[in-house]
C-alpha cells in the first residue's frame, strides 16, 4: 500500500497524509534470478485511487495490470515483455526493447511499442481522440534517433484515418521523412522538419489527393487534390507566426469544377491574405486584405463571363467588386455590380448597374441603387 505525503509532512503524521487524495496498492508475483544475469518474470497489479484530483479528465480509480519479463546483463537491459491493461477500459499496451551501453554517456535504445483501444479521456463515452491500434518503433540515442509509426487516429475534430510516419531527430527536432495518411476517402502525404526546442517551429510540404469533403459535411460533395507549403513558429515573446501557400487546389465541389490558389500569413491574431483566387470554368473570384478579431479590411472582385457554368440556362457577362470592412462581429459590405446581356431562360436584362452598402447591426446604413437597360 502507498500514499504520497506533502514535502512538509513529518514521518508518522497521518492527518497530513490523509489530506493527499492519491493512494494505491502494488502487488507483484513471479520470479527473479540473479545467479549469472538478473532475470525477471513478474506479474503486477496496481489499483490507484484519487487520480481525478490530479487530472480532471482521468477517472478517480484505475487498475493497471500486466507482465514484466526481461534480463539485465553487462550494462544492457532487455525487456522481452512489458504489458499494461486497464480493468476499467479496453486499453492495452505492449513494449519490447533493449537498452545497451548503460555505462556510456549515450545509451542506445531499440524498442517497439504496440497498442490497442487507446482513447482520451480514458473512460469517456465520447472521447476526444481514439486510436484502435498502432505500433511505434524507436532506435538510437536521444541525440540521434529514428522513428517509425503506424496506426489509426480519430476524434471529435479528427476525421478517422490510418497513418504512417517515418522520421529522424534528436533532442530538439524531428525531420519527417514521410508522413502518409488515408482519410476522407483519399490520401495525404507530407514531409519536412518539426522543431520543439528552443521553441516550436515547422516547415512542411503537404500533398492531398482524392479528398471527399462530404465525409466532413454531408451536403458538400466533391473530390479534391491539393499541394501546399506551410511554415511557422511559436516565439516566447511575439507568439505565433505562420505562413500558408496553397500552391494549387483542383477537383470538383458540388459538381462544379474548381481550381484555387492562396497565400496568407498569420502574426498573432492578424491574418494577412496576400492572394485568394477561385476559378470555375473561367468564372473567377479573387480577394486580398487582412482580418483580425477586431477588424476586417478585405477587397474582392468577381468576374463571371460564363455564368451558365454556375447557373444552367444563364448567359451574359457579370462582374462585381467591393470591400468588406468593420469587424467579424459587425461586418460592413460595400459592393458594385455590373452586367451585360444577362439572360436566364426567358428573362433578359441588356444592362445592369447596382451599388450596395449594408451591415449586420440594426443601426447600420442600408443603401441600394439599381439601374437596368
Amino acid at each position: 500500500h502507498w500514499r504520497p505525503a506533502p514535502a512538509d509532512t513529518a514521518p508518522g503524521d497521518d492527518a497530513a497524509a490523509k489530506a493527499v487524495p492519491l493512494s494505491g496498492e502494488l502487488a507483484l508475483q513471479g520470479r527473479i534470478d540473479w545467479s549469472e544475469s538478473i532475470d525477471f518474470d513478474l506479474e503486477y497489479r496496481a489499483p490507484t485511487a484519487g487520480l481525478e484530483g490530479l487530472v480532471a479528465e482521468l477517472p478517480d480509480r484505475l487498475t493497471p495490470a500486466g507482465q514484466l519479463r526481461g534480463r539485465y546483463l553487462e550494462e544492457s537491459l532487455q525487456i522481452a515483455q512489458l504489458s499494461l491493461a486497464l480493468e476499467e477500459s479496453a486499453l492495452s499496451l505492449s513494449l519490447q526493447g533493449k537498452l545497451t551501453g548503460l555505462d556510456t554517456p549515450e545509451p542506445h535504445i531499440g524498442a517497439t511499442l504496440q497498442w490497442s483501444q487507446v482513447q482520451w479521456p480514458l473512460a469517456a463515452d465520447l472521447p476526444e481522440v481514439t486510436s484502435s491500434r498502432g505500433e511505434l518503433q524507436f532506435t538510437g540515442a536521444p541525440e540521434a534517433w529514428d522513428l517509425e509509426l503506424t496506426g489509426t487516429l480519430a476524434g471529435g475534430d479528427i476525421p478517422p484515418g490510418e497513418w504512417a510516419l517515418r522520421g529522424r531527430g534528436d533532442t530538439g527536432q524531428m525531420h519527417l521523412r514521410r508522413l502518409q495518411g488515408r482519410l476522407l476517402g483519399g490520401e495525404l502525404e507530407g514531409s519536412g522538419p518539426v522543431t520543439w526546442a528552443p521553441s516550436p517551429a515547422w516547415d512542411l510540404r503537404l500533398l492531398g489527393s482524392g479528398i471527399d469533403p462530404a465525409q466532413l459535411a454531408a451536403d458538400i460533395s466533391g473530390t479534391l487534390a491539393f499541394a501546399l507549403h506551410t511554415s511557422g513558429a511559436i516565439h516566447p515573446e511575439s507568439g505565433l507566426t505562420a505562413s500558408l501557400d496553397l500552391e494549387q487546389l483542383t477537383g470538383t465541389l458540388l459538381d462544379y469544377p474548381l481550381a484555387a490558389r492562396a497565400r496568407a500569413n498569420l502574426a498573432g491574431e492578424r491574418l494577412a491574405i496576400d492572394q485568394l483566387l477561385l476559378d470555375s470554368q473561367g468564372n473567377r473570384f479573387s480577394a486580398s486584405g487582412s482580418a483580425s478579431a477586431a477588424s476586417l479590411d478585405l477587397a474582392w472582385t468577381l468576374s463571371a463571363p460564363a455564368p451558365d457554368a454556375l447557373i444552367p440556362g444563364a448567359s451574359g457577362l457579370f462582374t462585381a467588386s467591393g470591400e468588406v470592412t468593420g469587424s467579424p462581429q459587425a461586418p460592413l459590405l460595400d459592393a458594385q455590380l455590373q452586367g451585360t446581356e444577362l439572360q436566364l431562360d426567358t428573362l433578359r436584362v441588356p444592362t445592369l448597374n447596382a451599388a450596395l452598402q449594408a451591415g449586420t447591426k440594426a443601426d447600420d446604413r442600408l443603401a441600394l441603387s439599381l439601374s437596368t437597360g
